[in-house]
């Protein structure tokens, strides 16, 4: 084989695996935005659900206003805990990954 030959192959080995390390970069930041995505959506989907019951609870006399307070306190403490997770994961992705360009 010529030395020629050789050299490209070599560069298009060394192309392959940096398109591959990339891919696969890029796939596992995907993974993690998507991750977040669902935690902030069963998040707010159970607040959004959670919000309107203890509404009812509360004005049919079920529960009293400390269980209501704090109840809705939990909520939305969850709703900026997931907020909270989502902003320090988006630190960890940027101090990981840099902000994209290359």
């Amino acid at each position: 084989m010529s030395v020629e030959l050789e050299k490209k192959i070599q560069t298009i080995e060394l192309k392959l695996d940096y398109l591959e390390k990339s891919v696969s970069t890029q796939l596992a930041q995907l993974a993690e935005i998507m991750k977040q995505g669902f935690l902030m959506l069963v998040l707010t989907a159970i607040s959004v659900v959670a919000i309107p019951i203890l509404g009812y609870l509360f004005l049919q006399g079920l529960i009293d206003k400390l269980f209501f307070g704090v109840a809705l306190l939990v909520v939305a403490g969850a709703l900026g805990f997931g907020r909270g997770i989502d902003h320090v994961a988006q630190l960890i992705r940027v101090w990981k990954y840099g902000n994209g360009h290359h």
